[in-house]
């Protein structure tokens, strides 16, 4: 994942805000790691989309004081990461198959 995925998720089309951006998402990775024990790996969909929300949070919230940053973080977020602690670092997700799932492991999907 890069600045311009991160970009595209909060639709910003401008790079006036890049290095703020960029802090939020290395702040969000720091983050994620911390509350989850789970280093990221490429290619993780469900850290991915944690590190959206986490960043696109930070980068809304980088004025020290504001009404916004003294809310709790919502359930979405504290789903995400007691999902991604509880699962560890094991990557896979189920996709369709005949109208049920099987589990695939990520370099299966990559081909």
């Amino acid at each position: 994942m890069n600045l311009d995925d991160i970009k595209a998720f909060l639709r910003i089309d401008y790079s006036s805000e890049d290095t703020d951006l960029q802090s939020a998402y290395e702040t969000a990775l720091a983050f994620a790691y911390q509350k989850t024990g789970v280093p990221y790996q490429e290619g993780d969909r469900l850290y991915e989309q944690l590190l959206k929300y986490l960043t696109q949070h930070f980068f809304d919230n980088r004025e020290f004081l504001s009404d916004k940053n003294r809310v709790e973080n919502d359930y979405t977020l504290t789903s995400l990461i007691k999902t991604i602690e509880m699962r560890g670092s094991d990557i896979t997700y189920p996709v369709g198959n005949n109208g049920g799932y099987s589990v695939i492991e990520m370099d299966e999907a990559d081909e």
